[in-house]
């Protein structure tokens, strides 16, 4: 039997088929269509369908990608989910302009904030942050939400992130601005196959071990801070 391939199937709708066309002529289902859109009321009555778990605080995270640059659109959203009782919590790399933040600050309960490089060129040029923008959006932020409800996630990965030096500064920003606690993981590579179905080249990063992973948490946890190890 003979049989086309993904890479194949999506590279013919890359190549400037309609979407349409492509999938009624693969006659192997490798492109397909997944996910659905929703209105915002829609999508507000899917959330509150599981309302009886939002108990002690709990709610809706909006995460990303980086959400902070849509999530304006849902101001009537938000507004509805607090009307509710429902909490908001944003998770953002703060690589984002000062409008955008304080519009986060007056409707968010809760922050996850990402921390991954602070040694400018690494965060310049491998992740495309501004490292500048980032700690001056950190100290707007500690400055007007409680340290009880902003909460630091790491990730590692070798040769980015996962550097004595980097461990150093990050160990004193949270001295500098403690949170409420710090969330340390490793890199994962749970999107490769996306990029495979796409044609797209994939850099694959080594998973950080146990080990790796427990030395940066007990340094961490030397400045007084509640630190956890999230295992994949």
């Amino acid at each position: 039997m003979e049989a086309c391939s993904r890479r194949e199937a999506c590279n013919a709708w890359q190549g400037g088929k309609e979407l349409e066309e492509t999938l009624e002529k693969c006659p192997y289902g490798a492109v397909g269509i997944f996910g659905q859109y929703y209105t915002p009321e829609q999508l507000l009555n899917e959330i509150l369908k599981d309302a009886a778990y939002f108990q002690d605080g709990g709610g809706v995270t909006f995460s990303g990608g980086e959400c902070l640059l849509f999530l304006k659109e849902y101001d009537s959203l938000i507004e509805k989910l607090h009307q509710a009782g429902v909490s908001i919590c944003i998770e953002t790399a703060l690589f984002v302009s000062e409008d955008m933040l304080k519009w986060a600050v007056c409707h968010a309960d809760y922050f996850y904030v990402d921390i991954k490089s602070l040694e400018p060129e690494v965060c310049g040029k491998v992740l495309g942050g501004n490292l500048e923008r980032f700690l001056k959006n950190l100290e707007y932020l500690y400055a007007r939400v409680p340290s009880e409800k902003i909460v630091y996630r790491v990730p590692l990965a070798e040769g980015v992130t996962l550097s004595a030096s980097n461990i150093m500064e990050i160990g004193r920003l949270i001295c500098r601005f403690p949170p409420k606690h710090v969330e340390i993981f490793s890199v994962h590579n749970l999107g490769e196959k996306k990029y495979e179905r796409l044609g797209e080249n994939y850099k694959r990063y080594p998973t950080i071990d146990t080990e790796q992973l427990n030395k940066v948490r007990d340094y961490f946890s030397q400045a007084g801070i509640k630190c956890t190890v999230n295992l994949l």
